[in-house]
């Protein structure tokens, strides 16, 4: 599968779809909310071949604690884990892969792309119901050990790198799935 399709179907299935499900699911944590999120886009410097997420895409996320460690779980993928203050409550999630661009036949193998996304936000009790507010923030970098460098010309949807998009997230009640 070419990277810019692999990169496509990450972003379609939903914040942190990159993350591999498994059969049998554990479910950590007690539940803190059910949510239906929506995204909007603040910036995409990546452009939409690169992060093809929609203004206005939306999914259904669970917020879980235990402790202070906190789980955000979405459906069809496993749990990220976190921090999440009970206090505050307040939240921070982050996630790291490698993408490999680079092409065997072309002499490239070995050129890397950095995906780092940061998911933080709060619960704001202070309105009718307790919504999800927060910010997305989904970069891309070459990998420094990689072999980038030897590709010429745009390294797959990507015109230039690095680049971010960050999305406000607002979140409303829903059922727990």
């Amino acid at each position: 599968m070419s990277a810019a399709r692999l990169l496509r179907r990450a972003a379609q299935v939903g914040v942190l779809a990159a993350l591999l499900g498994s059969c049998e699911e554990t479910i950590p944590g007690e539940l803190v909310g059910a949510y239906q999120i929506t995204m909007r886009i603040d910036d995409n410097g990546c452009g939409m071949g690169a992060l093809p997420l929609p203004d206005g895409h939306r999914y259904a996320a669970e917020l879980r604690a235990e402790g202070e460690r906190g789980y955000w779980r979405v459906p069809r993928a496993a749990p990220m884990d976190g921090r999440y203050d009970e206090d505050e409550r307040s939240f921070r999630f982050s996630y790291a892969t490698a993408l490999e661009l680079g092409n065997a036949d072309a002499g490239t193998a070995g050129c890397r792309v950095l995906r780092e996304e940061t998911l933080t936000g709060e619960i704001d009790a202070r309105r009718e119901e307790d919504t999800l507010l927060g910010e997305h923030v989904i970069s891309f970098r070459t990998d420094p050990s990689g072999r980038c460098a030897d590709v010429r010309g745009p390294l797959g949807p990507f015109v230039a790198l690095p680049c971010e998009a960050r999305y406000a997230v607002e979140g409303t009640p829903r059922d727990p799935f």
